[in-house]
């Protein structure tokens, strides 16, 4: 049982850096956000939300296969990176100002630079490991929320997309 109270556990994420460690993302039932890890179960926590902004719920961590230290948080004003495991968050959505309200994160885990991020409304891109962003809306509906983002294990660029109302199949991540 983890210690926190007044706290939605939105997501939890195995690094796959490193296997032992657990993130933790969250939002407060009164407001702001958490980053957690624990490298012991969830006997211990360390936070590491700091850097971030005050107040930012955060939905949904990913991390990057075969970069120890670089993990991205989804979070209501966009896209957060951090390359030393939460010490320090830069925003890496700056350069698309709709990326708002990001409930979903993907990393690829065949190509790591290329992030997919679903927010309220629509879903976005990156090829560039989030220096810039591009709509990816193709046959989706759009003001539909992306809750989840999965890659089909064994099948290189398939894709599941869960929405509000919608299951949506990609071919071609």
């Amino acid at each position: 049982r983890a210690p926190f109270p007044g706290w939605v556990v939105g997501t939890l994420r195995f690094d796959p850096n490193r296997p032992e460690r657990l993130w933790a993302g969250m939002w407060g039932i009164w407001g702001g956000g958490l980053v957690a890890f624990s490298d012991d179960l969830g006997a211990t926590w360390t936070l590491r939300h700091e850097g971030l902004p005050p107040g930012d719920q955060v939905y949904a961590l990913a991390h990057v296969p075969g970069i120890a230290g670089r993990i991205f948080a989804a979070t209501r004003t966009g896209v957060w990176r951090s390359d030393d495991d939460g010490l320090v968050w830069i925003e890496a959505s700056a350069s698309e100002p709709r990326l708002i309200h990001v409930s979903s994160l993907l990393v690829d885990a065949a190509d790591p630079r290329r992030i997919l991020a679903g927010t309220w409304r629509r879903a976005f891109r990156s090829d560039d490991g989030g220096a810039t962003w591009r709509e990816a809306p193709d046959g989706m509906v759009l003001d539909s929320e992306v809750f989840t983002l999965n890659p089909v294990p064994g099948r290189p660029g398939e894709l599941w997309a869960s929405t509000c109302g919608w299951i949506y199949r990609g071919e071609e991540f």
